[in-house]
């Protein structure tokens, strides 16, 4: 995967799309591979019913009525669609704001999908009119120190971590520790038990 990210990070799509509330690295790169070309979708309705997000549509007479989704189409797409709205939906905005609005009408299947729906809208729209999303940025930056992160080479990437996460913990002992009282050393023998499961603690975080 450190090559995805790697390639990733030079995408223009990737860093447009990690605006969108619930979307990361992994799920843009999975919906870009299922996409495809976008520009060969006349309409965001035509994108979603590629993924099979649409509802089914019955006619009575005159009367009209809409069922549940048709589940034509990319499967996976369809699947990591309904995992991201299940993301962005925990994101204060507008998308959290339709979800619980028709959640309470129609319950949370029909709303989540709508979501889905929506999203994937918004990305079609982003894609073909090269767009940033304009609400204000879901954890933009923080996906973006990620994606770098996990861009570079695992051991270096690893080292940076361990090193801060060490500097954290010495810090800490060197605040709690009263004046004038011994400092057991890193790794030394004299750490006690409870000095190691804080350091591996501190390396876990």
């Amino acid at each position: 995967m450190e090559g995805g990210y790697a390639r990733a990070r030079n995408m223009d799509q990737v860093r447009l799309l990690l605006k969108v509330p619930g979307l990361d690295v992994i799920s843009i790169m999975t919906i870009l591979s299922e996409v495809g070309d976008v520009s060969r979708f006349p309409s965001p309705k035509k994108l979603c019913s590629y993924a099979g997000l649409v509802p089914r549509v019955h006619f009575s007479g005159k009367t009209r009525y809409t069922g549940s989704i048709t589940r034509a189409g990319r499967s996976n797409l369809r699947w990591i669609m309904v995992q991201v709205a299940h993301q962005a939906v925990k994101v204060p905005g507008s998308l959290q704001s339709f979800y619980l609005r028709l959640k309470a009408k129609k319950g949370t299947k029909v709303a989540i999908v709508a979501v889905a729906r929506k999203l994937l809208a918004i990305i079609w729209m982003l894609l073909t009119r090269n767009e940033e999303y304009r609400e204000p940025r879901a954890r933009y930056n923080a996906k973006l120190r990620k994606m770098d992160r996990l861009a570079r080479p695992y051991a270096e990437a690893i080292s940076d971590e361990v090193n801060a996460a060490l500097t954290k913990f010495l810090q800490e002992e060197a605040r709690s520790t009263p004046v004038g009282v011994h400092r057991a050393c890193t790794f030394s023998p004299m750490m006690t038990a409870q000095h190691r499961r804080r350091l591996i603690s501190a390396l876990l975080m």
